[in-house]
């Protein structure tokens, strides 16, 4: 004998596993964001020493940009 048909989206059941795929997500989202937090301003501190220790070894100061161009043209020059 077969059973009969019925229409599993009258239920509340998909509706509530859809809750808990979301509620799951959610969680791990925010544990994420919740474990990348860093202490205020924790980076300047960082930032400060880097560029102290790039003026002590006569570092230049040129931007990413000037030194990206510079790569760039010693590329096509190799090529």
């Amino acid at each position: 004998q077969s059973h009969d048909l019925t229409n599993v989206y009258t239920t509340k059941e998909p509706a509530q596993a859809f809750h808990r795929r979301i509620a799951y997500c959610l969680t791990t989202h925010n544990d994420a964001v919740r474990a990348m937090r860093y202490p205020p301003d924790a980076y300047k501190k960082q930032l400060e020493a880097s560029r102290g220790n790039r003026r002590r070894r006569g570092g230049d100061d040129k931007t990413d940009e000037e030194k990206a161009q510079e790569l760039e043209d010693e590329l096509d020059e190799d090529y």
